[in-house]
């Protein structure tokens, strides 16, 4: 009888650990010189992980390759205007295209709190501006996304600070986001389960 009662109480606190809710607290920062993502889980508001991963140590050749600024700076003509935002548009294109995948993870989720914080400048005005403007469109397509997926618990706050006089690039994010422990190991498999569709569809 003994037995019987160890497995109900195993049992019962099985199902309570998937009831809890966990809680992900995401930091991203971008700079020319700083590219890093923090990441924090939270238990009942205790640690259980966290983890800060620098892609600067994954960079490789960094002073051959061309800075992302100095080729929007060389966007003048008409006609390369028109080719930067053809590849916005692409780039939004491709976004809702991951849609479904996107849903998949994001629709148990909880956001309670987000910031997007992007100052830049190329040193010249007029691809300053258009930059800018594609800037807006991609955070408004992603937030715009998010609202329908997921269960918003704040106010995105978003903001690109434009410097047309200087040359440089920043970028923060910041959110934090919750899920219940049964619904993230749903999900995680969910989401396998989705990525082996895909890989044999192109097979």
């Amino acid at each position: 009888m003994v037995w019987i009662f160890v497995v109900l109480f195993l049992i019962i606190i099985f199902i309570i650990l998937l009831l809890l809710k966990i809680k992900i607290k995401v930091s991203y920062s971008y700079q020319k010189d700083s590219h890093q993502i923090m990441i924090t889980v939270y238990l009942i508001r205790i640690k259980i992980f966290q983890r800060k991963i620098d892609f600067n140590a994954k960079r490789k050749d960094t002073h051959e390759q061309k800075d992302f600024l100095d080729v929007i700076k060389e966007i003048r003509g008409h006609d390369e205007i028109a080719d930067f935002k053809q590849l916005l548009k692409t780039l939004k294109q491709r976004l809702m295209e991951a849609k479904n995948a996107m849903i998949t993870v994001m629709n148990n989720l909880s956001i309670h709190q987000l910031t997007w914080k992007t100052q830049f400048g190329t040193g010249e005005a007029s691809s300053t501006g258009v930059t800018s403007g594609g800037i807006w469109m991609i955070k408004g397509t992603l937030i715009g996304m998010m609202y329908e997926m997921t269960n918003f618990k704040c106010e995105p706050q978003i903001a690109v600070i434009p410097y047309f006089q200087q040359k440089g690039l920043q970028s923060q994010i910041d959110c934090i986001v919750s899920i219940r422990l049964g619904k993230a190991i749903y999900t995680v498999m969910q989401v396998l389960r989705y990525t082996n569709i895909n890989n044999e569809a192109y097979i």
